[in-house]
């Protein structure tokens, strides 16, 4: 593995227009620091462009020439520190239904950017750019390049100044106009036979959401700031974070810092897994445990409805509260104030004496926020129901079940949708009508790893499949209309709209000709409510895969307006059946709506059993130790209070009989 980085940082501008930075610099500096002399990546490795070497064509000329010949395992950042700005988004987007009437891009600004024309960057450049390098010499693309940008820039706000402490935010606010589909990059748009955004697998970190402001004082940004120092601590211990962990840590200090409303914002395209280790980078796994935040006084819990929190089940309980060096003794109890999308608010929290004693010091807000980041809770969602049936003398067998006892996610009980049958040294999952999910034979301790976490992502699943809110007063679902469309066999385009909460129950019948192509399909949404939502789609398979398809999440959608939440065609799938002794299989698709902006989607991914369906493996073969990721839980976000609501279409594929 190679990691090759490209730095970019500008303070000052050539259009006076354009107000000059002072830390921007000194951030992509700290960025170079960090990789040459922390990691040692090899000086050829990195480039950087500072000010006036920063124009439009010397950045596009540097990625690609930079980035070209990526290898799968290779690892590339693109680091960009200055001002943001947006544009009007191309009209042609708008009418193929890839972005919003009235969107906008965003766009990071060049050095020379407005002199003679020069645009900015915007973000579908970006995109083409990622697109290109992740491509070989015949056109097809590579999968296993794993590409991150960082950018700490501002999307939105206005110009700031504070005399006291000197805080300025990274915003052109120029009027950029509306450009023409010829003029992103070379024109590669132009020239599609059918519009389409390019595939490309990327993470993006960036310093806030798309309509916050990203600030810097003296002595940089507090995103990149932030961002080092957690990863300098990281590499000092030798205790790598997934990206997903990234959030709520820069979150809480970049907000103690500032005082601002600055949320890091975390988004991703393609094959990527947002729980990796920053860069890929080796080190000793951090166990994940639901974690309490202090925020604005109040105390979260990163679990919420989606995870399957129900207030009604949890709201008179006295949940224990741990320290993370020891996650089975009680240091204090609280209960559910409000279980949210994403999270749940707790309170009356009762620390013990030792606790109490701690709290009650004189302690400044830094100390307090750090004693509650190492505290964790005892909550969890609904159990998944599931029946053991048989018996085993195999010690790592019997280990199992004494550990599926003592699992808060497993409901053992008659009724059970799931069934676990044991017989000597072998063991088998089977699902809601007794076909096999996953065996094992030879039962091993390294399998009980692997069952947990299927268990947990099937869990997980259910509850998205069962995902209600009978809260919500303000996002009416009888008011949301999900589409699916495709295209069959003899040409006729086919429409089916789940226009009220009682059509969801009702499957989408899809014929398949296992002689033909797979049918491509889109996933469309429209709504009359009042208030603008923001949405996910979340595409949940027969293999307990979750995959977030709706990219534009981050964009809300206004009444009356149609939107492509989702086009198999330019994510290279179709409706088919590869497995010639299956006739049919169901693929569900839920739509999230809420009136506040959702928070990254990674919560609502996992990668499911997909070809390992149905199998049965040998436990000699699998290697021992914990399984990477078996207890991923999401990290928190804004608060998105009750006002959610659900919608979903299911699509039954049939294999056409010969």
């Amino acid at each position: 593995m190679k990691i090759k980085v490209l730095s970019v940082g500008i303070d000052h501008y050539a259009h006076p227009q354009i107000t000059n930075l002072r830390a921007a610099v000194a951030d992509a500096q700290k960025i170079k620091s960090f990789f040459t002399s922390t990691l040692q990546i090899s000086a050829a490795n990195f480039c950087q462009l500072y000010n006036d070497e920063a124009t439009r064509e010397a950045i596009i000329g540097k990625f690609r020439s930079h980035f070209q010949n990526l290898q799968p395992g290779d690892v590339a950042v693109f680091y960009y520190s200055g001002h943001g700005s947006t544009e009007p988004c191309s009209e042609a987007f708008v009418q193929v239904g890839l972005d919003n009437a009235g969107g906008q891009n965003e766009a990071l600004v060049c050095y020379d950017s407005r002199i003679n024309g020069t645009r900015n960057i915007a973000d579908k450049e970006l995109r083409l750019l990622i697109s290109e390098v992740q491509r070989d010499s015949d056109g097809n693309h590579i999968s296993g390049i794993h590409f991150v940008c960082i950018f700490d820039c501002c999307h939105s706000g206005s110009m700031l100044r504070d005399a006291k402490n000197p805080i300025r935010i990274r915003l052109d606010q120029c009027n950029n106009t509306e450009r023409n589909l010829g003029e992103y990059l070379e024109g590669q748009y132009q020239i599609m036979g059918k519009l389409h955004i390019p595939r490309a697998d990327f993470i993006l970190l960036a310093a806030c959401s798309p309509d916050q402001s990203a600030l810097e004082n003296n002595n940089g940004g507090y995103f990149t700031t932030a961002l080092i120092d957690f990863l300098e601590y990281s590499h000092k211990t030798n205790h790598y974070h997934s990206y997903a962990a990234f959030y709520s840590v820069l979150r809480e200090t970049i907000f103690q810092e500032t005082q601002h409303e600055q949320t890091p914002h975390l988004e991703y395209a393609g094959k990527v897994d947002p729980y990796d280790t920053f860069l890929q980078l080796q080190g000793k796994a951090l166990a994940t445990y639901p974690a309490i935040v202090r925020h604005n006084n109040q105390l979260k819990v990163n679990l919420g409805a989606i995870h399957g929190i129900v207030y009604e089940d949890v709201q008179e309980q006295e949940i224990p509260i741990y320290h993370i060096s020891d996650l089975k003794t009680s240091v204090g109890t609280c209960r559910v104030r409000r279980v949210e999308l994403e999270h749940t608010l707790i309170h009356n929290f009762e620390p013990e004496h030792q606790q109490r004693t701690i709290l009650t010091d004189e302690l400044n807000d830094q100390t307090i926020n750090q004693y509650f980041k190492e505290l964790r809770v005892g909550l969890c969602g609904n159990s998944l129901p599931l029946e053991i049936r048989g018996s085993s003398e195999s010690s790592a067998v019997k280990n199992l079940v004494e550990q599926l006892r003592h699992n808060r996610f497993v409901l053992k009980n008659n009724k059970a949708k799931y069934h676990l049958l044991l017989d000597k040294e072998n063991v088998t999952l089977e699902g809601v009508n007794h076909e096999q999910i996953l065996g094992f034979k030879n039962y091993t301790p390294a399998c009980t790893n692997v069952l947990t976490h299927l268990l947990f992502q099937i869990n997980k699943w259910e509850n998205i499949k069962t995902l209600t809110n009978t809260k919500s007063t303000r996002v009416n679902p009888d008011k949301m209309t999900l589409s699916f469309e495709y295209t069959n066999y003899e040409g006729v385009k086919l429409k089916f709209s789940n226009s009220s909460v009682v059509d969801d129950e009702r499957p989408v019948i899809v014929e398949y000709d296992p002689d033909r192509s797979p049918l491509t399909y889109f996933i469309k949404f429209s709504h009359t409510n009042i208030r603008k939502l923001y949405c996910y789609l979340v595409h949940l398979d027969r293999t307990f895969g979750m995959k977030q398809k709706h990219e534009n999440f981050n964009k809300y959608l206004v009444k009356n307006e149609e939107v492509c939440m989702y086009d198999s065609f330019a994510d290279g799938n179709g409706l088919g059946i590869r497995n010639p002794n299956i006739d049919e299989i169901e693929d569900t698709f839920v739509l999230i709506a809420a009136k506040d902006p959702l928070s990254i989607p990674h919560s609502l991914q996992q990668q499911g059993l997909e070809q390992l369906y149905g199998m049965t493996i040998d436990g000699k073969e699998i290697a021992g130790g914990e399984r990477s990721g078996q207890t991923k839980d999401p990290p928190l976000d804004n608060l998105n209070e009750v006002e959610w609501a659900i919608r979903k279409i299911t699509v039954r594929t049939v294999r056409k009989k010969s």
